[in-house]
């Protein structure tokens, strides 16, 4: 089970809002996850540091990730859920709002 703890609405194209998250069976608290949107496609990105590669393009490096690629899967599932029930409970969404849609 996933919780999140707190959203932060933050419209900059894709990107949504910034997301903490709460994992209880590792005890676990992952802050700043971007939440982003596009049609009707949803993701998690995981908190990252800039950098700029040899070929001198911006690129973003995670400071955790999963190695096993059915547990990210099943992360950012529960994840997605997670903020619509955060926002859901603080009223951010409307009745009737399955999702989060900007």
């Amino acid at each position: 089970m996933v919780i999140c703890t707190n959203f932060i609405k933050y419209e900059n194209g894709h990107l949504k809002g910034f997301a903490d998250f709460f994992v209880p069976k590792w005890g676990i608290e992952i802050k700043s996850c971007s939440f982003c949107v596009k049609e009707e496609k949803r993701w998690i990105n995981l908190p990252s540091k800039e950098f700029v590669n040899d070929e001198g393009q911006k690129k973003f490096s995670p400071y955790i990730r999963f190695q096993n690629q059915e547990h990210w899967k099943v992360f950012c599932t529960q994840a997605k859920h997670a903020v619509d029930s955060y926002l859901l409970e603080n009223q951010e969404l409307s009745n009737g709002e399955e999702n989060f849609n900007f």
